[in-house]
């Protein structure tokens, strides 16, 4: 990669999360709980130094038992995420909800009307998904559906978690990929998610896979091999952008990354066309298999019910730029996609006249700047087991300080860390990594045209994680740098 491209890349990233790690820190508030600064910042200052005191141990220890200890790790994350997923169940509301009453209803062959599926297309591949675990659900009748539902959820988080470690240990060693598995399996949404059976961590895996299967195609050497590694990768990537949409950052970061660093051009450009040709085929054939399961799809209902791209970004630009009520019933107001588009393109003007750097704050603060995620919320809605573990962790409770101040640290440790990755970045060699903060990046610019939410950012934390111990690698190796001149 050209060294003003590269440099330009990382001066404007560190501009763009230093911004957000200042208010974040300074500013805050947006999220119904006001942090104590000197309490944040002396947090982040003492787990940055826990963690480089864990690298320190971790990697002067000449063999760890990764094949032993990795599986007792994950058991016990296992264990318990099924803990707390029945701990933190909730009656299904929301996406969640419509999506699980529209499963119910097409097992017992009820499901007549899919306008819902007709607005929200993006939802099609989670309903499907729903609609063949309550079937299994039927089948086996061992587990009911919600069961089903968070049983699965946590598989797919867990194995978001065993390809986080898998590609940490193709960057590193198996230590070190274990100190990352450690880290990303210490962030509580990958346990108070676990009860929450929708896009966002159903997705999780998507990234980090696509990532895998990458670093995979760039060691293999038989051409038969990276063949069918990229067409494993061009539907990888169409299922997971069936999921969630954000998924597609990913490949296109190792597109840009690969456009400009590449060497051979023309290998470059064959492999891409493969993954282009397996994701058009994979298209089709999903096309194909969504009008075989939903036999009664009118694509003039379709036309007239779905929202155009404009409403969520009309919906971003609006006071925080989250989901609004009234934002969907405007929408749907108008009878035709056309006229949902002209007129989704009257507010925007409107509302991007009023944009300044306030309304621009508070959007990426609502967006980066929980370091929840969202998840209290999204449990409190409606809550099916009261008890005290709720004092302990929603934002009404007596004791929730604790877990708040947590997360938070916890979170502003990465995004502190992602800097510093991008500030030793510019004088050190192109690598790898560089790939995943253009992803982060990518996913920044995103969130801040469209509709969002700080349980957007869930899918892309194994990235995050990777991106921060990339951060305390480069702070030991700073410090023994020094040792070395002192002496």
């Amino acid at each position: 990669m050209n060294k003003i491209i590269k440099n330009c890349f990382n001066v404007i990233f560190i501009i763009c999360f230093g911004y957000i790690l200042y208010n974040a820190i300074f500013k805050n508030g947006v999220n119904l709980f006001s942090w104590n600064k000197l309490s944040i910042i002396i947090g982040v200052i003492v787990y940055i130094l826990f963690l480089l005191a864990c690298y320190k141990f971790i990697s002067t220890r000449k063999t760890i038992n990764t094949k032993v200890m990795l599986p007792i790790i994950l058991l016990f994350v296992f264990i318990f995420q099924i803990y707390v997923g029945e701990l933190f169940k909730v009656s299904p509301n929301w996406d969640m909800k419509t999506i699980f009453d529209n499963a119910e209803l097409y097992l017992k062959g009820e499901l007549d009307n899919l306008n819902y599926l007709y607005t929200y297309n993006n939802n099609i591949g989670i309903q499907i998904i729903i609609i063949l675990l309550f079937k299994i659900s039927d089948l086996i009748k061992v587990i009911g559906h919600y069961n089903i539902g968070i049983l699965f959820n946590i598989i797919m988080i867990d194995l978001s978690l065993v390809f986080t470690y898998l590609v940490a240990k193709k960057l590193f060693n198996n230590k070190k990929a274990l100190m990352i598995f450690i880290m990303i399996a210490s962030m509580t949404p990958i346990y108070l998610y676990a009860s929450i059976v929708y896009t966002d961590t159903i997705s999780m895996l998507f990234p980090v896979l696509i990532f895998y299967l990458y670093l995979l195609l760039k060691e293999r050497k038989p051409k038969k091999e990276r063949i069918i590694l990229s067409i494993l990768t061009g539907i990888i990537i169409f299922l997971g952008s069936t999921i969630k949409v954000t998924i597609l950052i990913m490949p296109i970061a190792i597109l840009l990354y690969e456009l400009f660093a590449s060497k051979n051009k023309k290998k470059f450009v064959f492999y891409v066309f493969v993954i282009t040709v397996s994701i058009l085929i994979t298209s089709v054939l999903w096309i194909l298999t969504v009008r075989i399961i939903f036999n009664n799809w009118d694509s003039n209902d379709y036309k007239k019910f779905n929202f155009p791209l404009t409403h969520w970004i009309m919906m971003g630009l609006n006071d925080g730029g989250q989901y609004r009520e009234e934002d969907v019933e405007f929408t749907s107001s108008f009878k035709t996609k056309q006229e949902k588009t002209e007129n989704n393109l009257k507010i925007i003007n409107r509302r991007i006249r009023w944009q300044n750097m306030n309304s621009i704050r508070r959007k990426l603060m609502c967006t980066w700047g929980d370091g929840t995620y969202y998840a209290v919320n999204t449990l409190d809605f409606d809550p099916i087991n009261n008890g005290i573990h709720q004092e302990f962790i929603f934002k009404r409770g007596e004791h929730h300080t604790f877990y708040q101040y947590y997360t938070q640290i916890q979170h502003i440790s990465i995004i502190t860390l992602m800097i510093i990755v991008s500030l030793f970045a510019i004088k050190k060699p192109e690598k790898n990594e560089t790939i995943l903060r253009l992803s982060i990046f990518g996913l920044f610019l995103f969130l801040l045209i469209w509709e969002t939410r700080s349980r957007y950012l869930v899918n892309y934390l194994p990235v995050m994680q990777i991106i921060s111990f990339i951060g305390i690698e480069y702070i030991c190796k700073s410090f023994n740098k020094i040792k070395v001149k002192n002496k």
